[in-house]
């Protein structure tokens, strides 16, 4: 009891602010700002974490989408390379069905129509470069099917019309 009594006869150097101006508050400011500086760094490195995954999962996103249009953009050169194959091929089997029956034909007749199979071949068999690129590739494939079966039809015509002649002459 004898310290309580001392403090409160003494009250006064207990509670004045030369007691306590001896860096006690400099020393508390210090301790406060630190406390607030590591608040602050706290808070910019958990930003700094979402920032970092924002900016991951848009990078990860344009990849991915990216690479999916690459996938889609060489199936579909592939598959119209595949389109203009078969089509090639029936093509080459109509004009070789032609040449067949062009035999016993007249020469005039025959040139007529190897004239008009040249012009076949003039016709281009897939969409202008320029107009490709702003099209999709469902309407690429029908322009293609297209221009390809008329090709295909035409020189069927061409060749019904050497077997009607045909068989006229008889």
């Amino acid at each position: 009891m004898k310290i309580e009594n001392i403090i409160k006869n003494n009250k006064e150097a207990f509670t004045s602010s030369e007691m306590l101006s001896e860096g006690h508050e400099k020393r508390f400011e210090d301790k406060l700002l630190l406390w607030e500086a590591a608040e602050q760094h706290k808070k910019s490195r958990i930003r700094r974490i979402w920032y970092s995954s924002a900016a991951a999962v848009i990078i990860l996103s344009i990849l991915l989408i990216t690479v999916l249009f690459i996938n889609t953009k060489g199936n579909t050169n592939d598959e119209m390379a595949e389109l203009e194959m078969y089509y090639n091929a029936k093509i080459n089997e109509e004009i070789n069905k032609l040449y067949g029956s062009l035999e016993g034909v007249d020469m005039e007749t025959r040139a007529e129509i190897l004239l008009e199979l040249e012009k076949i071949n003039e016709i281009p068999n897939s969409i202008p470069k320029d107009a490709k690129n702003k099209c999709i590739p469902e309407k690429q494939y029908a322009y293609s099917q297209n221009i390809y079966s008329k090709k295909i039809s035409t020189i069927q015509r061409i060749n019904n019309s050497i077997k009607t002649i045909k068989d006229n002459e008889k």
